[in-house]
């Protein structure tokens, strides 16, 4: 896990972090993450699979980030179910953080909160 700075004009709420496009150059995966950034800040986990250490230069982009879209989530599992329409807007900025967390919760999906000092 290593901090990463967001761009100013982004804004906090849920986001997701994908791979940059440009990362296997790097020989570094990322993994997609939800993210909730505090102060332009949200951490990455980055894994080298190789076994050479690997130094990252300060401001190398490693991935992108946007905005989470609720609606867009498709929770896959063993139990057999009739697909059902979404039981909630479909407008995601008419959803507030507190309700985002709760249709993810609903999904079995976990957000968990790290601090930055």
């Amino acid at each position: 896990m290593i901090p990463v700075l967001i761009p100013p004009h982004f804004g906090p709420g849920l986001s997701i972090v994908e791979p940059s496009v440009k990362l296997h150059t790097l020989q570094l995966a990322l993994a997609k993450s939800m993210v909730s950034p505090v102060r332009n800040r949200t951490v990455c986990k980055i894994m080298n699979p190789t076994n050479i250490a690997k130094f990252i230069k300060r401001r190398t982009p490693l991935g992108v980030i946007r905005k989470l879209a609720v609606d867009s989530m498709t929770v896959i599992d063993d139990v057999d179910s009739v697909l059902e329409p979404p039981q909630h807007p479909n407008k995601d900025d008419d959803i507030n953080y507190a309700r985002k967390l709760e249709i993810l919760t609903e999904n079995a999906l976990t957000c968990s909160k790290i601090h930055f000092h």
